[in-house]
């Protein structure tokens, strides 16, 4: 069976595939969200968020991953790897002068200098012949499989500035640790949990690791690249869970209007750390789903945990080891069938291909394969035809449907269908992603009613609706600042009536219902009294996003000659127009020219990225409005 997925899935970055069933080009979070299912490997390529300051890369990476092993306070080289014969040779009797002249020693004062031989004798291993001390006698048996460097040496003769000098490079502190700077120049494909984990260990009598958190420490590089320390015991990360009474999503909206002050203030101020703080907010609430997840050995195997020789979460370094292999390993489907329904032109199944050897099946009456020239050749089936009853032959280990089942007049016909196809093969893992309708209904958002979509979900509508036609629903969650639910599950059997904690009762329902036409109302009026201002003060508007939130926008505002220019980053909608305001959507570049003063953006999520983007036009003057 696949480990439940329920996690709440980063910020949308990797710009392909769709919104609708029917053709119509836009963004995707679960574009994302699946990138880092199959094969992390993806995001890499495509999402500029997770992407370091160096960019492009010099070449191709190979690594995907650094476990660095820092056993602080274990025992000394010369214990373990680095033979020394002459030492033994001549243990008991004076340093000689030749080698401790000049040089700082760490003695107690008037205590005599004498060699000490190493207490474990050595013994070469594997073909290469390495020598490993006889303690390690497991890994004597992958010598060959190892890369042993003895040449690195340092300065420091005393444990507190070596291991900084180790961490950071220097002996003096201050400089950002070597996890920091790989995050911070090669970015980061994790989704929710940090980039930098640093996990201490204790000792058999529960002593610490004699180490200082400056050894994981970000420097003079922005705090978002900072270690984040997985405690041995008790909560991993200190204030991360959430607090009692509280639910995801009303921690969802504290998160949002929290970011949505910062953005503000940054605009406002312009500093980059208050885009760090805005990235450590948004970590912290998705690592309250993944890092009890994480840390939970409940479900390995007694086998498992034999072999690292420890019970479970115990802090000990073997605990340690474990927790980093499932930091790796979860979610990895690769070399497995899939099958995406509602999969656009076919770029994310291409992907899917190239970068984790999947064998893809696309189903889509939009699809144009003049569209994707690149994929002729490649082991991918598209099918240019609604899913039904007769694709219940087409057997997969993965299905998604992303943006599509709102689409979808009869959803219950259409899940039964599924269900009935994927028949007794119970380790099928299905992923869907709808909009959060409990949001729009809360905050108003008549911009998220869309002309085009016959159904509408909240968390538990969708997962009630899942468990009722007999799939065990494994992950539920709210992605991209609440906007979007993600939900996966498996085949089960009859009815299944588990609640998540991502799902809201009836009551909370209904009350949000009740709330959405005054709050539409009050997000009616505030919008025209913006653009009304903006206007009287002989302000430009642009609007950025040309898709259906921009159409409802301007349509039920009935805004037209009020908004200068509608722009969108997607090249296939450039020469395009607006359904209603018949606005010409013209790329953002030709914002340099117009020079508004005014930008709505019609997706808070990418307020900094285009707030970026204007200043490098010289825009610097301009507002940036999130909707």
């Amino acid at each position: 069976m696949h480990q439940p997925l329920d996690e709440d899935l980063r910020r949308l970055a990797l710009r392909l595939t769709r919104r609708s069933f029917f053709g119509r080009a836009a963004t995707g979070i679960g574009t994302v969200a699946l990138a880092s299912l199959l094969n992390p490997a993806l995001l890499a390529e495509g999402r500029k968020a997770a992407r370091g300051v160096v960019w492009p890369l010099h070449f191709r990476p190979k690594a995907k991953r650094v476990i660095q092993l820092y056993m602080a306070g274990g025992p000394s080289h010369l214990e373990t790897w680095d033979p020394k014969p002459k030492l033994a040779e001549m243990s008991g009797k004076p340093m000689p002068e030749s080698f401790t002249k000049g040089q700082q020693i760490a003695q107690l004062q008037g205590a005599p200098l004498v060699c000490f031989a190493p207490q474990h004798p050595f013994a070469r291993a594997g073909k290469c012949g390495m020598e490993i001390s006889t303690i390690f006698p497991h890994l004597a048996t992958v010598a060959d499989e190892i890369c042993l460097i003895r040449s690195m040496h340092t300065d420091a003769i005393n444990h507190d500035p070596a291991h900084t000098f180790m961490n950071t490079g220097s002996l003096i502190p201050g400089r950002p640790a070597m996890g920091s700077w790989i995050w911070y120049g090669l970015g980061c494909e994790a989704d929710d949990l940090p980039g930098f984990v640093v996990l201490t260990s204790l000792g058999k009598y529960g002593q610490a690791q004699p180490i200082a958190a400056r050894q994981w420490h970000s420097g003079f590089l922005p705090s978002q690249v900072q270690g984040v320390e997985f405690r041995s015991h008790g909560d991993p990360v200190l204030y991360v869970s959430r607090p009692g009474g509280v639910s995801q999503t009303q921690q969802g909206a504290v998160v949002r209007a929290v970011r949505q002050l910062n953005q503000l203030h940054g605009n406002a101020v312009d500093d980059p750390e208050v885009e760090a703080r805005i990235a450590q907010y948004e970590m912290a609430f998705k690592m309250q789903t993944s890092v009890p997840e994480l840390v939970d050995f409940s479900k390995e195997p007694a086998s498992v945990l034999e072999m690292y020789g420890t019970k479970g979460a115990d802090g000990t370094f073997a605990a340690n080891c474990l927790l980093a292999r499932r930091l790796v390993e979860q979610y990895d489907l690769r070399g497995k069938d899939m099958l995406e329904i509602g999969c656009g032109k076919g770029e994310f199944l291409l992907l899917l291909n190239r970068y984790s050897g999947s064998r893809c099946v696309g189903i889509d009456p939009s699809y144009v394969p003049e569209r994707l020239p690149e994929a002729a050749g490649a082991p991918i089936t598209f099918i240019r035809d609604f899913y039904s009853e007769k694709y219940a032959s087409l057997t997969a280990d993965f299905i998604c449907c992303r943006h599509t089942l709102e689409h979808i007049a009869p959803t219950c016909e259409f899940l039964t269908t599924l269900r009935r196809a994927i028949g007794d093969r119970m380790d099928t893992l299905v992923f869907f992603e709808v909009p959060d309708v409990l949001r729009v209904l809360r905050e108003g958002a008549f911009w998220d009613i869309y002309y085009e979509h016959c159904s509408y979900f909240t968390a538990g509508t969708l997962a009630r609706l899942f468990q009722r036609l007999g799939y065990v629903v494994t992950g539920l969650t709210l992605v991209f600042d609440a906007q979007y639910i993600v939900l996966t599950a498996e085949p089960g059997v009859g009815p299944v009536t588990a609640v998540r904690d991502a799902e809201e009762g009836l009551s909370e329902l209904t009350r949000a219902v009740g709330v959405f036409s005054e709050a539409v109302a009050r997000q009616v009026e505030h919008w025209r009294r913006t653009i009304a201002g903006a206007r009287a003060d002989r302000r430009r508007i642009a609007v950025w996003g040309a898709g259906s939130k921009c159409v409802s926008f301007l349509t039920t505002l009935g805004l037209d000659r009020e908004i200068d220019s509608v722009v969108d980053v997607n090249p296939h909608k450039h020469g395009t127009f607006l359904p209603g305001s018949g606005h010409e959507v013209i790329p953002p570049a030709r914002l340099a020219e117009s020079r508004p003063g005014v930008v709505v953006v019609m997706n808070p999520a990418y307020v900094g990225e285009i707030s970026r983007q204007l200043h490098g036009m010289g825009l610097r003057n301009a507002a940036v409005i999130p909707v």
